[in-house]
């Protein structure tokens, strides 16, 4: 795999391959963002290309598991989480034919559960369309400028799905 997302690159992300048992190999890109504006707060951005069309949204929320053990496990910080530090987990999926009711819950809803953020997004492969959450945050919004433009960079450069 020789794909590089250049604009992630050029805001500081770095990529990996992770060999993941249960979601296959899934190219990872991580940052980690420190703003003022953000009340003094780092944010740990994990955006994962996953490749595979997923069934419904219990299967995405089964994946947060395997997905937040990663993101513990690699994060530079030496900050403990909560402590001004979050994380932001984004994959995206790269599959076709999605069910209309996983596409209506990606767009409408998120999960979070103590400064942890998981934002999926689906990339259909046949039409090079992008889905994500179109609703607002309620917990974390004064990340979620960040986190769209990241997930929206994420889908350029001839989409997230040329690396898997």
């Amino acid at each position: 795999m020789t794909f590089q997302n250049s604009v992630l690159i050029e805001e500081g992300f770095v990529r990996k391959d992770w060999a993941c048992k249960e979601l296959g190999n899934v190219v990872v890109f991580h940052n980690e963002v420190f703003r003022m504006n953000w009340f003094a707060t780092k944010l740990v951005t994990f955006v994962f290309i996953i490749n595979g069309t997923p069934t419904d949204y219990a299967q995405i929320e089964s994946n947060y598991d395997f997905l937040s053990a990663y993101a513990r496990s690699n994060k530079n910080s030496i900050i403990p989480r909560g402590l001004n530090l979050g994380y932001a987990l984004l994959p995206i999926y790269c599959g076709t034919n999605f069910d209309e009711s996983l596409i209506r819950d990606v767009k409408s809803k998120y999960l979070k559960k103590w400064c942890m953020f998981h934002i999926p997004s689906l990339f259909d492969m046949d039409d090079q369309h992008l889905i994500t959450m179109e609703a607002k945050m309620i917990w974390g919004r004064i990340y979620q400028s960040f986190i769209q433009e990241t997930i929206q960079k994420s889908a350029s450069a001839g989409g997230p799905c040329a690396a898997v």
